[in-house]
């Protein structure tokens, strides 16, 4: 349990975490009771002036007890590095004039502020909080706290920067603490599935699959958007195909061939996902195709929409609304030559998009371990948000796309079935690795290396489930040998007891735009230590 951990699972855990986090620092700067409710700052610009205000300008900086003084070293930064700063302070805010359909965090916590129901909001979620704590918190210190926070949650944002270390220890607290929820509510196939017929005789309750917006005040949502191109026939295709190939490889472990699930297509029956592919291709030579590339973006981690005047330029069931930044940042511990300052980037999403066409049908579907499941997830299922970005790299297509997804299906089994087996929280997330992780190792197993950062996963739970999994000596033994040899090699983020070589090279891979088209200034600064440690 030690070992364990979980990278922010629910939003409602994610909230309460980064929550009381701020809520703390708030707490922690908030003026004394014997001040002013709200201390004065001067009107223009007033929020992004907290680290000059930091003291009141008429009293003298005064040395705390027992810290060492340090010696002043210059720090000062380019022309040109002021001239983009002055128009940016915080960590969350964006570059003006680059994402005109987004909002940033900071500005939503500002509108809660001007809502009652947000300041409502955010008194509930502390008194919530503070009664876990036994009341531990001052009422008077609770109402100073949410004025700081508001007035200044761009500066209390800028903490929100985790190490990947400090993420692990977050998920170790989280498994400890938390119990199974691997709550599934599986939609039933036919066995043997009758490929394509049944694609369309699977019960499907759509309205569990599409996502939609789920209002927290009038003025904030969460969750996704439906993409309008993406008719009701594609989604059902990708969704029991999805189920289908989840199906497939559950056989791996279940040891009894009486009890796999089967596929049946054009007169030949299938019980595992390569066979199923090799075999479409077979049947329809130039016609079926397997294609398959990764993808990585930032996590948009919350979902979060809002209005600004009571509208936005994206259409959606709720209204128009904007899209909010909301990525997680990462401090990667990588500086600049002179050692003053750190590159930090935001947390991608990393996922295999797989395009197959067989029998007349197409369906996409996508694989990765994320905190909602393992495997292979239906696809072309909502709106990307226009500020998180997107690289395309390691396309292939044909008999090398399906050795690909073979090992997608073996490693997805390995990590739910162990997810399974050891009761772990919100299906091993972080415990067993991320998305990162396990697309990384599919790159370990392809092209050779891999680029994804940062890397979570705790190789004592998942190196002993592999070797089991070798020492069946079945038709895949070569598969899960090669598995283990790749995941072994696997650099591990959260470790500090070594130096990767592969370290900046994976972290720049986090930066997904073009040069210009950075969300973020810390994105714009991070790519220029990047290109200066490492032309």
């Amino acid at each position: 349990k030690k070992e364990r951990g979980e990278m922010g699972s629910t939003l409602l855990l994610k909230l309460c975490v980064a929550f009381v986090l701020i809520f703390a620092l708030a707490c922690f700067f908030a003026p004394t009771p014997a001040d002013a409710r709200r201390p004065s700052f001067p009107a223009s610009n007033a929020r992004r002036t907290v680290n000059t205000q930091a003291r009141r300008s008429d009293q003298p900086a005064k040395r705390r007890r027992g810290t060492v003084q340090k010696k002043h070293i210059d720090t000062t930064p380019s022309e040109s590095t002021l001239k983009r700063r002055a128009q940016v302070s915080g960590l969350y805010d964006l570059i003006p004039g680059r994402y005109p359909n987004a909002t940033n965090l900071p500005n939503l916590l500002e509108s809660l502020d001007r809502d009652p129901n947000g300041r409502l909001l955010i008194q509930t979620l502390v008194s919530v909080i503070n009664a876990s704590l036994g009341g531990l918190i001052n009422p008077t210190l609770i109402e100073l706290g949410i004025d700081y926070l508001i007035d200044h949650s761009d500066a209390l944002l800028d903490f929100l920067a985790l190490s990947p270390l400090m993420m692990h220890d977050l998920a170790v607290l989280a498994d400890m603490y938390e119990g199974n929820n691997n709550n599934t509510a599986p939609v039933a196939l036919a066995n043997p599935f009758k490929y394509p017929a049944d694609i369309n005789t699977t019960v499907i309750d759509m309205s569990q699959w599409k996502p939609s917006l789920s209002e927290i005040i009038p003025i904030i949502w969460f969750g996704f958007i439906f993409p309008p191109e993406t008719s009701d026939q594609q989604a059902r295709n990708n969704i029991v195909m999805s189920l289908v190939f989840n199906e497939l490889s559950a056989n791996s472990h279940i040891a009894d061939a009486s009890k796999h699930f089967v596929v049946e297509y054009a007169g030949t029956q299938y019980t595992d996902v390569r066979g199923f592919l090799l075999g479409a291709m077979a049947k329809e030579p130039g016609v079926a195709s397997v294609d398959i590339y990764l993808s990585k973006r930032i996590a948009a981690f919350f979902g979060l929409y809002t209005q600004i005047n009571g509208t936005g330029p994206i259409p959606s069931p709720s209204g128009s609304v904007y899209e909010v930044a909301d990525p997680l940042f990462v401090s990667t511990g990588i500086y600049n030559e002179a050692g003053t300052e750190q590159a930090i980037v935001p947390g991608i999403h990393s996922e295999y998009v797989i395009r197959t066409t067989a029998g007349g049908v197409t369906w996409d579907i996508v694989w990765y371990e994320g905190d909602n499941g393992i495997g292979f997830f239906p696809g072309q299922m909502y709106v990307i948000e226009s500020w998180v970005g997107d690289s395309i790299t390691s396309r292939m297509n044909g008999t090398q796309a399906i050795e690909a997804i073979t090992y997608m299906s073996l490693l997805g089994d390995i990590l739910l079935n162990l997810a399974y087996e050891d009761k772990m929280y919100d299906w091993g997330y972080a415990v067993s690795g991320v998305c990162d992780d396990s697309c990384g190792i599919i790159e370990i197993l392809t092209i050779g290396e891999s680029t994804e950062y940062p890397n979570l996963m705790t190789k004592s739970i998942v190196l002993p489930e592999i070797v089991n999994r070798v020492k069946l000596q079945d038709s895949f033994s070569h598969y899960y040998y090669n598995l283990l040899s790749a995941t072994s090699a696997f650099p591990m983020d959260w470790r500090i007891d070594g130096v990767d070589q592969t370290l900046i090279t994976r972290a720049k891979g986090t930066i997904v735009w073009d040069v210009g088209r950075e969300p973020f200034q810390c994105v714009v600064d991070a790519r220029a230590i990047f290109d200066q440690i490492q032309p």
